[in-house]
């Protein structure tokens, strides 16, 4: 699985919540998918997770019950123009 931006007209939800509706969603109302490029072993993979508005939601799958780093729709697609343009090698 390729991560890849999104783009505002392909998600428009009928209601719109606040940043801070989004940032409280607990792991129980999150799908978790893992990268098709993590390793077998289990060894330096992350999972992501579609939050409300287009945001994503990223955890080690090694600690499934430990910390979650939390986007909104605009920080997730800088982010992932930053990997996409090397800004971080």
């Amino acid at each position: 699985m390729a991560y890849e931006t999104v783009s505002s007209t392909e998600h428009n939800p009928p209601h719109s919540y606040s940043r801070e509706e989004i940032m409280n969603l607990t792991q129980s109302h999150l799908t978790w998918r893992k990268s098709s490029l993590s390793s077998t072993e289990g060894q330096n993979c992350v999972e992501v997770a579609a939050l409300l508005n287009g945001g994503q939601a990223v955890r080690d799958s090694k600690d499934p019950a430990g910390p979650i780093l939390k986007f909104t729709f605009d920080e997730w697609n800088t982010f992932i123009s930053g990997i996409k343009g090397d800004r971080f090698g």
